[in-house]
């Protein structure tokens, strides 16, 4: 799951959030919403384009939360939506696909609740899982979502394989750890690389290990 900054509001986006699922008919909305993740799914951090038939707006906080009643309005602010994928690879499901009207413990949005990078962690074989703390919580919202599909698992190994081939077998220094993991940073480019937040826990990691060294 990502974790990113929110821009300002789209100009013209305030008025459409007074008609109910106005919003969702207008692809004006989709790239600036994707524009502020950098072109990943918020959720498994795969690669979405607003023209891409793969690309879901998604309220974090659903407007018709299972077993709950309302219309969820006040869930069409700017800090709730999303862009993800749709979610379905063959038989397994994942993201908007999977998560339907379930609510969600880990918010993608910086101050808008619990960070994903600090209470999710990732293994060599791409598996995500909890830290430990509020372990619940946070294994029902990786379950919830799907995040250890195949496909998702198989992505991040790959990616850990292909940085941990660029980097060779050589220890690098604390500061030559650093200017790579600069690379990896969800900011570093308009469209950032896959499975961002995996690269990034890794290189902490390895930068942790280095310094101790």
């Amino acid at each position: 799951m990502l974790r990113f900054e929110k821009g300002p509001i789209p100009r013209g986006l305030k008025a459409l959030q007074c008609q109910k699922d106005g919003w969702r008919d207008s692809r004006r909305f989709w790239d600036p919403i994707l524009r502020d993740q950098h072109y990943l799914c918020a959720y498994c951090q795969r690669r979405i384009e607003p023209q891409n038939e793969r690309m879901h707006v998604e309220h974090w906080a659903p407007q018709n939360p299972a077993n709950q009643a309302g219309d969820g309005s006040q869930n069409l602010r700017w800090s709730n939506l999303l862009g993800v994928c749709a979610g379905t690879s063959g038989k397994e499901r994942h993201c908007d696909t999977a998560k339907g009207n379930q609510t969600l413990y880990l918010h993608p949005v910086e101050g808008q609740g619990p960070s994903p990078r600090e209470h999710l962690r990732y293994w060599v074989d791409g598996t995500v899982a909890s830290d430990g703390r509020r372990s619940s919580e946070v294994q029902k919202d990786i379950e919830i979502l799907g995040l250890n599909a195949r496909i998702l698992k198989r992505g991040r190994e790959e990616l850990l394989g292909f940085i941990q081939q660029r980097l060779g077998k050589g220890q690098w220094t604390v500061a030559a750890l650093e200017r790579e993991y600069k690379k990896w940073m969800l900011d570093s480019a308009p469209r950032a690389p896959e499975f961002v937040e995996v690269a990034g826990f890794f290189f902490r990691r390895w930068i942790r290990a280095a310094a101790r060294r």
